[in-house]
């Protein structure tokens, strides 16, 4: 570590204000100085978290291309070195665009590694790496470098996902963006993680069918919610019919967030759901079919609930008011 206070770098202020107790390894944007502050000590036993936030990727000749491919990590190889010795249990990457490549050779010394926050630039190369480095991690979080550009040519598929579930058992939280997606892979994921709590799929075209069929995914939520009996947080996407909702009425019982959009055939699918999860305390829903009878199903659940929220779906002022009428002690 002490190699880094005499280095130039991009991102400044790394400070270890205290190593007794320390649970936090910031990495800041500064643009004016270098690393400042750093105390000598011994990690010892002592657990960090490595927050790369904010990195600005700038070409300066005296680096190299290196610098603005792969910015701090690759001009300071002394964080690679020293993150096995500092026992990393966070990496926040989520402004990084590494390569499979660049993040295989750093996830090589985070053998403690618990959450890991990337975007999609890794490929499913970079979650094999994933997968076979990380044993402990518990929390994966994969966002899109460009969401709204339909034509990239990188990005994550099914096969990521499975990667990272046969190498990483624990893992029970998961955010992944992706463009296209199996039955099959999500059921072996949740076979392979099952004390999943959080599992929040994103297919980023909406009423993706499932690239090897060209069907619906319902099995693969179906698979889920069957396998995951801790689950308490669930994100829907792809296409999906009411069996996905038959199936979380039925299985569900701990879930107590679900967020939905663009899928669903009918008001069916969100009875399913008021009826058979008795602790559901949220729901997000955003252009699905779902209507009055669907809203006024859950007059006797509505009180239970922090949270109903219902964008572009084809409810009416009048079925509204009804439920003002019917409760009035719920609050807009």
């Amino acid at each position: 570590m002490r190699k880094c206070a005499e280095a130039k770098a991009i991102l400044v202020g790394l400070q270890l204000a205290d190593w007794v107790g320390c649970t936090d390894v910031v990495v800041e944007n500064d643009n004016e100085s270098v690393i400042h502050a750093i105390k000598e000590g011994e990690a010892g036993n002592h657990s960090f978290q490595l927050l790369l936030e904010d990195i600005h990727f700038v070409q300066e000749p005296i680096y190299g291309a290196e610098c603005f491919t792969y910015g701090l990590l690759a001009r300071h190889r002394c964080l690679l070195e020293s993150s096995s010795q500092l026992r990393v249990t966070f990496l926040n990457l989520s402004d990084v665009p590494l390569q499979c490549d660049d993040l295989a050779q750093l996830l090589g010394n985070c053998l403690n590694l618990r959450r890991l926050w990337v975007l999609d630039t890794v490929g499913d190369k970079g979650l094999e790496a994933v997968g076979s480095s990380c044993p402990l991690l518990e929390e994966l979080r994969v966002f899109p470098a460009n969401p709204f550009d339909a034509d990239v040519v990188y990005g994550v598929t099914e096969s990521g996902l499975v990667s990272v579930s046969y190498g990483c058992p624990k893992l029970h939280y998961v955010l992944y963006f992706c463009r296209q997606m199996t039955d099959a892979v999500v059921a072996t994921f949740a076979k392979n993680c099952p004390n999943f709590t959080h599992f929040r799929l994103c297919i980023m075209n909406p009423g993706e069918p499932d690239d090897l069929t060209d069907e619906s995914v319902d099995e693969a939520f179906g698979s889920v919610v069957k396998s995951c009996k801790k689950l308490r947080r669930l994100v829907l996407s792809g296409l999906l019919t009411d069996l996905t909702f038959e199936y979380i009425g039925k299985y569900a019982k701990n879930l107590e967030t679900l967020s939905v959009a663009f899928v669903g055939s009918s008001d069916l699918a969100m009875q399913c759901v008021l009826a058979g999860c008795p602790k559901l305390r949220r729901l997000e829903i955003r252009d699905c079919p779902f209507g009055n009878n669907a809203l006024l199903s859950g007059l006797e659940k509505y009180e239970s609930m922090r949270s109903l929220w219902m964008s572009t779906c084809n409810v009416t002022m009048n079925a509204c008011r009804l439920l003002a009428k019917e409760m009035p002690r719920l609050r807009s």
